[in-house]
């Protein structure tokens, strides 16, 4: 058996290792519903953290980031795969400005399985937060990464990607999701979209 390996580098975190079972709360979760608390260095473990979401995202091929609150953390602290080998944890993330040029894609999220949404999102983002030490850091992105960016950072606002989808478009991502065998409550899911 392989000892279990963390590697945090000033670029994030990196895991060598298998992952346990971690599971993600349902969709109906308040988790999901509710603004997340700073994230407190004092108080809360943030490698530890960080390397919770990091395996969770590692181990899971549909997986880009993940947020603290879709594990039942209510943590402000989200991770996003930059590359198959690099996954950085962002501690307290703010959003400082974003392009006027947009973009409609296609999004999913582990939260909501099989359901898939064109979500238009600007297609750059200029950002702060803080690393696993708390040190604040300055990034830009654009592309998919900007996108996951801004798909996590909503999480933390208690929102999700529905926010801001027609019903109609609900109706048919719900439609599509039960050929491929999961069924959603529609009146659950129209839930994030009429708070």
């Amino acid at each position: 058996m392989t000892e279990e390996t963390l590697i945090i580098t000033d670029k994030g975190i990196s895991l060598q290792r298998p992952s346990p079972k971690i599971e993600l709360v349902p969709y109906t979760s308040n988790f999901l519903k509710e603004k997340a608390p700073p994230f407190d260095f004092q108080k809360t473990d943030a490698i530890r953290i960080g390397n919770i979401l990091a395996e969770y995202v590692r181990h899971n091929d549909n997986s880009l980031g993940l947020s603290a609150c879709q594990l039942g953390i209510n943590e402000r602290v989200f991770v996003i795969k930059v590359s198959p080998e690099q996954i950085i944890a962002y501690f307290n993330p703010e959003i400082v400005s974003t392009s006027k040029e947009e973009s409609l894609v296609e999004e999913g999220c582990l939260s909501f399985p099989n359901l898939f949404l064109k979500v238009t999102r600007p297609k750059e983002v200029t950002v702060r937060y803080q690393d696993y030490t708390g040190k604040w850091r300055d990034a830009s992105y654009t592309g998919i990464t900007a996108r996951v960016f801004q798909h996590e950072f909503q999480h933390l606002e208690g929102k999700t990607f529905l926010n801001g989808c027609s019903r109609l478009k609900i109706e048919k991502a719900i439609k599509k999701a039960k050929i491929s065998g999961i069924t959603y409550n529609l009146k659950e899911v129209l839930a994030y979209v009429c708070r």
